[in-house]
């Protein structure tokens, strides 16, 4: 199994057990402390995304270059999805009854969730200069995609798990020589 394939798999299942422990949570400390329902939600909700967070960060960190723009807007994406999701819990609290409170809370959680998810897919995607840089350090052996880059050396087909084009075997040869060229005439240079 692919190391990609492996933190797919992990993401998915963060994603699953997030509302599962969330629902737990919130039962368990409504039934076992002396905070009310709202509190009680609210702490899990709070706690459930602070896991989240964490277990995200650790299911990709390997895979997002740890420049310290994208630590500050990391953090940054944690605190306006708390906002973005603060606002919705407080438009629909301002309903004013009580079961509006519990579900803006709910919805808030929801919402902060979807938003914190979208703002990694934005925050950590791999810059022009980064992608740049790791397609410079592959080896000159390396045989790529002729279409996208994806380095498709070890492959038992002449497909691109990335891209989905097809190549003969000549074709990715062929551009691995060239590439292969290339590099050392860049070199000599």
């Amino acid at each position: 199994m692919s190391q990609l394939l492996s933190r797919l798999i992990l993401a998915f299942t963060a994603v699953v057990a997030a509302p599962v422990m969330n629902i737990i949570l919130a039962f368990f400390l409504g039934s076992q402390s002396q905070l009310s329902e709202l509190a009680s939600i609210a702490v899990a909700e709070l706690t459930t995304a602070f896991l989240f967070v964490l277990a995200w960060i650790l299911v990709w960190k390997k895979q997002v270059v740890w420049s310290s723009h994208r630590k500050t807007m990391t953090v940054l994406s944690v605190l306006w999805s708390l906002a973005i999701a603060g606002g919705v819990g407080a438009i629909i609290v301002a309903s004013g009854s009580f079961d509006a409170k519990i579900v803006g809370c709910i919805l808030g959680g929801m919402v902060w969730f979807v938003v914190w998810i979208a703002s990694t897919a934005l925050v950590w995607r791999e810059t022009h200069t980064e992608r740049q840089a790791r397609l410079a350090g592959m080896s000159a052996d390396a045989v790529c995609c002729l279409n996208c880059g994806y380095n498709m050396t070890g492959l038992c087909e002449a497909r691109c798990p990335e891209c989905g084009s097809q190549f003969t075997l000549n074709q990715l040869l062929g551009a691995a020589v060239e590439n292969r060229s290339e590099l050392g005439h860049q070199v000599d240079d």
